[in-house]
């Protein structure tokens, strides 16, 4: 298999360069390519521990269908990746409790005096 320039990779080119980065614009850019319609960019390669019957629901989740191309890894990432979102999302939600906590009061009185402003004939 012939190596692409990262131009013939965005550009999806036909053929896959599986190897390791050879020079400093490939160490750079830390392409892992697995098909033409999965370029991941900026990838690390980790190891983890995982319990064997959460492997295995994977496996069986992956097992017969093309749920994420048959690839475990994606099926991990976007798990982590929709964990990460849940997780930001209610610590925002908390800083915006807080802040109408702090704020209860005034935001009482506004709405008071809006009500009554409306209810004027």
């Amino acid at each position: 298999m012939s190596r692409l320039s990262r131009r013939e990779l965005i550009a999806g080119g036909d053929e896959l360069w599986t190897g390791g980065p050879s020079t400093r614009e490939d160490q750079r850019l830390n392409l892992a390519v697995t098909s033409t319609d999965d370029i991941l960019c900026n990838v690390k390669t980790i190891a983890i521990t995982i319990e064997d019957d959460i492997l295995d629901r994977i496996d069986r989740l992956l097992a017969g269908r093309e749920y994420a191309g048959g690839n475990r890894s994606r099926v991990i990432r976007e798990a982590v990746r929709e964990y990460l979102s849940r997780i930001e999302r209610s610590e925002e939600e908390e800083k915006e409790k807080e802040i109408f906590k702090r704020h209860r009061d005034r935001l009482a009185r506004q709405a008071a005096a809006l009500v009554k402003e409306q209810a004027k004939p």
